[in-house]
């Protein structure tokens, strides 16, 4: 019988979930730190980071350039206040200060009506970055090692 990974990791989660339980408080734990204890802040930053990776021209910049923050400036679909709102469930007053302190941080910049990423946060977010990236290796990991423990059987799509 296959199986996807969500079927097969709710089923044995408790086995599993002290290795994908950590990774991830490691990363709320470093943006925590990142942004002074600031959540809020950084979920602002993520869905506008999220309409700049969602660009099909970024693929233009190469990972190296994305990551040193050495750009003029990225392509983006932009977001706005409203958007960014609605989508994280964050109260509409609360997004519009965190976007002014984000632009005057330099995280993020106000093209036109619209928001987008600041080469700038690629390189302040290297740290965010390095534990999320370490979050999937492991998650990934985690659901390899037991599809194999189920005999090879489940499928991990």
């Amino acid at each position: 019988m296959r199986q996807t990974a969500s079927k097969l990791l709710r089923e044995h989660y408790v086995s599993v979930a002290n290795e994908l339980l950590t990774p991830l408080q490691v990363v709320m734990a470093t943006a925590r730190a990142e942004f002074d204890g600031d959540l809020d802040k950084f979920i602002v930053l993520m869905e506008v980071v999220l309409r700049t990776a969602s660009d099909k021209r970024l693929s233009a910049i190469t990972s190296q350039e994305l990551m040193s923050g050495d750009s003029a400036s990225y392509p983006t679909l932009g977001t706005n206040i409203r958007s960014i709102a609605q989508s994280s469930g964050i109260p509409r007053e609360t997004v519009r200060r965190k976007v002014l302190d984000l632009l005057a941080e330099g995280w993020i910049e106000r093209n036109d009506h619209t928001l987008g990423m600041a080469p700038k946060a690629s390189k302040k977010l290297t740290p965010v970055r390095d534990v999320i990236l370490d979050l999937a290796a492991r998650n990934y990991q985690t659901v390899m090692t037991l599809a194999e423990r189920n005999g090879g059987q489940d499928e991990t799509g």
